[in-house]
């Protein structure tokens, strides 16, 4: 089985950072985005409950992204 290359996306609530998440997800990748609130991410894309000026909810992030738990995760 081949596993999908996986990418932290800052910003995916934002203009720039969205057309990233979807381009992204849309070319296969798992796509891991924190955000502070809630956001319209595409189906299939992983949002983490995260505020980036705190560090352990960035490590949290990461350690998602890295397919170990850690970080609430927002269905």
């Amino acid at each position: 089985m081949v596993k999908k290359r996986t990418v932290l996306v800052t910003g995916g609530t934002g203009g720039l950072g969205g057309a990233v998440v979807r381009t992204l997800h849309e070319a296969g990748w798992r796509v891991v985005a924190p955000a502070r609130k809630d956001a319209d991410f595409p189906e299939g894309v992983t949002s983490v409950a995260a505020d980036l000026t705190v560090p352990e909810e960035v490590e949290a992030a990461v350690e998602v992204a890295a397919g170990e738990p850690g970080a609430p995760l927002r269905p």
